[in-house]
């Protein structure tokens, strides 16, 4: 990934090239790729804004990738960023979902 080798080189991404590699990722879209970008980025301090978290969330939801956006929003949480309630609740809600049986049958 560019962030990993940028860093290996010696060099400090900055959070537009951080935005720049997310977007890209999202257009793809690659949720695997989502959580590793996101703690790349957060470990070199910087934070986006809610609404593109939020969009990503959002996304893997919709992509079938519950597991991918538990762990984005674990991550959230882990590095102090407030993940609003909304989308608690559909990700909540989401899981809730994969529980149940598909066919009602327990």
């Amino acid at each position: 990934m560019f962030l990993s080798q940028v860093i290996e080189l010696g060099g400090t991404p900055t959070i537009g090239d951080c935005a720049m590699i997310l977007r890209a990722a999202v257009r793809a879209p690659m949720p695997s790729a989502f959580l590793k970008i996101l703690q790349t980025t957060h470990s070199l301090g910087y934070v986006f804004g809610s609404p593109l978290y939020d969009e990503i969330i959002i996304l893997c939801l919709d992509l079938g990738e519950l597991d991918a956006a538990i762990a984005i929003v674990a991550d959230l949480e882990t590095s102090g960023i407030k993940v609003p309630d909304e989308t608690l609740d559909r990700v909540i809600s989401a899981r809730q979902g994969s529980d149940t049986p598909a066919n009602g049958s327990q």
